[in-house]
């Protein structure tokens, strides 16, 4: 959930499942084909149907860990795949380099899970960070990104990364969690079948750009 207050409207950076390329792209919570490892996923090779398999069977295939380091790499790579499956590849304009400061660099502004399948693949993240309130002042969470790519679908991938997300969340003294979900994203469906629901508090966001933010300054 992901989330996403970006330069455009706001929406949430997660795929779910549903949806004729989404079908192709999630699982229950989310897809997006990346390379051999990680894009590869889409062309269903011999990995990919073990995987599926195993999860039909009732293996327990997929486990949830923090992200470290090390695992940058495929992550960077699984955001490319969102950005594309959001259609939102015009701006994706950060770096691995910067998304491991914000994750590993203190004072943290990232927190992160990792969906890892034997031999060390990782086939999704959530990435999150905080937000305040004013009125408890307490921490709430904010889910940025939720994504499961489409050779774990079936696995559990997306439940067990948000059991994940709320756990930490609990951990950290949140007392709310929150994300945002393209309209027409059918990850809609599998957040309310995990208890979420739509926010109808009368609220709208608004936002500026960097552009509109310069104009603001610029006014007499």
């Amino acid at each position: 959930m992901s989330g996403r207050h970006e330069d455009r409207a706001p929406k949430v950076r997660e795929a779910a499942e549903g949806g004729p390329r989404d079908e192709a792209l999630r699982e229950a919570a989310a897809g997006g084909p990346r390379d051999e490892a990680l894009r590869g996923a889409a062309a269903g090779g011999p990995r990919d149907e073990a995987l599926r398999g195993a999860a039909a069977g009732g293996a327990a295939v997929v486990s949830i860990r923090p992200v470290q380091p090390a695992d940058l790499p495929q992550v960077w790579e699984m955001i490319g795949g969102l950005a594309e499956f959001e259609r939102m590849t015009d701006i994706l304009t950060g770096s691995r380099d910067r998304l491991h400061k914000l994750l590993f660099e203190e004072p943290r502004a990232f927190f992160g899970q990792v969906a890892e399948v034997p031999g060390g693949r990782l086939v999704g993240y959530a990435l999150y960070h905080f937000t305040w309130s004013s009125f408890r002042t307490n921490q709430r969470m904010w889910l940025e990104d939720l994504f499961v790519q489409e050779a774990a679908r079936g696995t559990g991938a997306g439940e067990a990364l948000m059991r994940a997300f709320a756990a930490d969340a609990l951990a950290r003294g949140c007392h709310r969690v929150d994300w945002h979900v393209l309209e027409w994203n059918p990850a809609r469906a599998f957040y309310e079948r995990l208890g979420a629901r739509r926010s109808d508090d009368g609220m709208l966001q608004y936002g500026l750009d960097a552009a509109g933010m310069k104009r603001l300054l610029e006014r007499d």
